[in-house]
């Protein structure tokens, strides 16, 4: 009657299973994005259904913007996209809203701070028990270095073969070359050379 509190009534749980799951949950993240990182590839989930999108660390790090920057939305990410890269990276996207199959995709970006990069990108539909397509999931790789070196790999084999085409005349003339030598619309050629070299060095 006087309003004090006579008795407390309260309940024990064992959360102890929940807390082991939510520990294993974030150690998993952590290792996931810890591996992203040094394999240079983001990740990121578009539920078709609701529209929320979820990206990983490593996404932001690619397009070189933080976590908490409040420009970092859909449009934004889409604004870095190179102009003369974003109609195919337009067409893709379209692809998925369309729940059709999505083929790899790579295009240039250009970060905040100027840096040009490429991306490669690929994607896969999840698709409910009646076949419609209800998650996007996908992947980012940073490509830049690789293409730098298959470019560097290209021109070396080109210059090669320019080198063995300027080669071959000389090869012909000279002799060095079996199948020169053995042709015999060349030896006369070989022969008047050869001719010609001996005239000049006997010559006084």
């Amino acid at each position: 009657e006087s309003g004090k509190a006579t008795r407390m009534f309260g309940t024990v749980q064992d959360i102890t299973e929940r807390m082991r799951t939510e520990l294993a949950l974030r150690r998993s993240r952590e290792n996931l994005a810890h591996s992203q990182r040094i394999a240079g590839i983001g990740s990121f989930e578009r539920d078709l259904v609701t529209g929320k999108w979820e990206w990983s660390d490593e996404l932001y790090r690619l397009h070189g913007i933080e976590r908490n920057d409040p420009r970092a939305d859909v449009a934004y990410l889409r604004s870095l996209v190179h102009p003369e890269d974003r109609e195919r990276f337009d067409e893709v996207r379209n692809l998925a809203a369309k729940g059709e199959s999505i083929p790899p995709v790579d295009f240039r970006i250009i970060r905040p701070d100027g840096a040009e990069r490429i991306l490669h990108r690929e994607c896969e539909l999840v698709r409910d028990a009646d076949g419609n397509a209800v998650r996007l999931v996908a992947t980012l790789q940073d490509i830049t270095e690789r293409r730098k070196v298959e470019l560097e790999v290209r021109r070396s084999r080109e210059n090669m073969a320019r080198a063995q085409r300027l080669e071959y005349p000389i090869d012909a003339i000279s002799g060095k070359s079996e199948d020169c030598v053995n042709s015999p619309c060349n030896q006369p050629l070989g022969q008047e050379v050869g001719h010609c070299l001996f005239c000049h060095c006997a010559s006084p």
